[in-house]
């Protein structure tokens, strides 16, 4: 079991059957699969780590109105004491 399906498993959200070969509509059976993992998934979920448990260690930001300006409030009291390196990656995701 990978990473992901570890995830669904603790989230109990349960496989669905594909509907291929078995004919069973049981996902149980070897067909049986999680929905996709999405982007869209990915970033609500860093998202929600971000609001739930990420400023719980680092406290309040001045302008939490919102979840961009929270992340870009960080990034940018954080960006003195980054390596060149990764101002450059930022830099790469920002283009």
């Amino acid at each position: 079991m990978n990473e992901i399906e570890k995830m669904y498993e603790n989230a109990n959200v349960k496989s669905v059957c594909d509907g291929l070969d078995c004919f069973t509509c049981n996902a149980k059976c070897n067909n049986g699969k999680y929905p996709p993992f999405t982007a869209e998934k990915q970033l609500k979920l860093i998202k929600w780590l971000f609001d739930s448990v990420f400023l719980l260690c680092l406290g309040p930001l001045q302008n939490s109105e919102n979840f961009e300006n929270s992340l870009v409030e960080l990034v940018n009291n954080l960006w003195q004491g980054l390596a060149e390196e990764q101002k450059q990656q930022i830099k790469e995701i920002l283009k």
